[in-house]
């Protein structure tokens, strides 16, 4: 099987296989969400997106959750109060947003971002990680307008995963 070494804080002898990714991908694939049923037209399902952006969306989903559930495990949660306070700080403040002047599409940015932030100087990526990822669903559950589709609302959570993930590589180096 081929060796993938996925970021934060493994070591050489911490490998996972490619069984497992090819296990989330056969759940991302499944016709369910990602095929749809043969008229998608609202975007509910991500038949309705272009085969590019699925195969994107689809892989960004599948790194994000490859990460989350080999690095999730791995978190030490040295100071349980502190993360639970920052999670739960995290999860509520996420529906607070605040609006971006970059273009007349409305853009905005979440205030929990600046909470996953010192998430990610006070307890490290892992834990971080859980944070941003719980944040993520809270934001597109809770206070929306109109429901996010399944796939909106796991792509935004993987992006988060990867960008922690990520940032605290960077971080650590």
């Amino acid at each position: 099987t081929m060796q993938l070494t996925p970021l934060g804080g493994l070591r050489g002898s911490d490998v996972f296989t490619f069984p497992l990714s090819v296990t989330l991908w056969s759940c991302i694939l499944s016709k369910f969400w990602i095929l749809g049923p043969p008229s998608a037209p609202d975007k509910t399902y991500m038949s309705a997106l272009p085969l590019s952006a699925r195969l994107y969306v689809g892989a960004t989903i599948a790194i994000g959750a490859t990460l989350v559930v080999v690095l999730g495990p791995r978190s030490d949660f040295s100071n349980i109060p502190l993360f639970v306070v920052l999670l739960l700080t995290s999860a509520i403040t996420s529906a607070f947003k605040v609006s971006l002047p970059l273009a007349k599409s409305g853009s905005t940015m979440s205030v929990s971002y600046a909470v996953d932030f010192a998430a990610l100087l006070l307890l490290g990526p892992n834990e971080t990680m859980l944070v941003a990822v719980t944040s993520a669903w809270s934001q597109c559950t809770f206070r929306m307008n109109t429901k996010n589709p399944l796939y909106r609302t796991l792509f935004s959570m993987a992006c988060l995963a990867i960008t922690v993930q990520a940032s605290g590589f960077a971080y650590e180096s």
